[in-house]
């Protein structure tokens, strides 16, 4: 266990203070069963790693409300499946995350084209809040008005998905 864990807190990018907050064991707990100083119950470190391995992580470690960022193409493979199910037309990633300018605390922002009527969107918008663990700002194009800072924004936005493209060629346009 004493090398399993502090492998997994090297895979995650976690220091042992991130770690020790996000699973609120005290740092000094795990910094003794790191230097074998002692062990913790072995369900303790099976229910630890299944805790940790709940969150999405990628080349740039854990992603979690306050540590990590997405990458567009997590953003685009967690929105897909629900094109289908919502008709959607388009979607949009806008801001911080599509000007490559994200950080830990930014929010993720979309813009969906569809003509989904307002109580398909509100489930829509709960649906897409249960998959991130980060904040996303999730808006209607209808919602939009034309020459707005959002408008612009989106203007400069990258398309993560429109109806009609080939997987293939999604990935291709990112």
């Amino acid at each position: 266990m004493t090398l399993k864990l502090k492998e997994i807190r090297k895979e995650y990018n976690l220091t042992l203070k991130e770690l020790s907050e996000i699973t609120d064991i005290p740092e000094k707990t795990i910094e003794s069963w790191e230097n074998g100083l002692s062990e913790p119950s072995p369900w303790v470190g099976t229910l630890l790693i299944g805790y940790l391995k709940q969150y999405p992580k990628n080349q740039y470690g854990i992603v979690t409300q306050t540590k990590g960022i997405y990458t567009v193409e997590q953003i685009k493979e967690l929105l897909l499946p629900l094109t289908s199910k919502y008709r959607i037309d388009q979607i949009i990633l806008f801001g911080d995350y599509a000007n490559n300018a994200q950080n830990a605390k930014s929010h993720i922002e979309v813009i969906i084209k569809s003509k989904i009527k307002q109580n398909s969107f509100a489930n829509l918008t709960e649906e897409v809040a249960q998959i991130f663990v980060k904040n996303i700002e999730l808006f209607h194009e209808a919602q939009i008005e034309k020459h707005s800072e959002i408008y612009k924004k989106m203007k400069q936005g990258i398309i993560l998905y429109t109806i009609g493209l080939s997987y293939n060629q999604i990935i291709e346009m990112i």
